[in-house]
C-alpha cells in the first residue's frame, strides 16, 4: 500500500514539475504555485519511502535496566536481592555492638 502511495506521489511530482516548467515563460505566478505543489508532493514521497525503509529494516531496540538522567545531584539506591535493607542493617549493627 505504501509503495503504491510513493509511486503515485512521484508521478504527481513529475506532472506538477512539468506543468511548472511549461508556465515559466508567461505565467510566473502559476509556475510558482505548480512548483510549490510539486515540492510538497516530493516531500511526502520521500517521507513515505523513508517509512517503507524503516519498516523493512527497523532500528535495533535496546532494553536498558535503568537510566540516570539528572541536572543536579541524584541519589540512586540499587539494592540487589539478598542485601538487607537499611532498617535490617541497623538491627544487625546494634546486635554486633551489643555483642562486643
Amino acid at each position: 500500500m505504501l509503495a503504491i502511495q510513493a509511486h503515485t506521489l512521484d508521478t504527481i511530482f513529475n506532472e506538477l514539475a512539468r506543468r511548472s516548467s511549461a508556465n515559466v515563460g508567461e505565467y510566473m505566478e502559476a509556475a510558482d504555485r505548480y512548483m510549490r505543489l510539486a515540492l510538497k508532493a516530493q516531500s511526502q514521497c520521500r517521507a513515505t519511502i523513508e517509512t517503507l525503509a524503516e519498516m523493512k529494516n527497523p532500528k535495533p531496540v535496546a532494553f536498558v535496566q535503568q537510566a540516570n538522567i539528572a541536572n543536579g545531584p541524584q541519589q540512586v539506591n540499587n539494592i540487589p536481592n539478598g542485601v538487607p535493607s537499611s532498617g535490617e542493617s541497623r538491627k544487625s549493627a546494634k546486635q554486633t555492638i551489643g555483642a562486643i
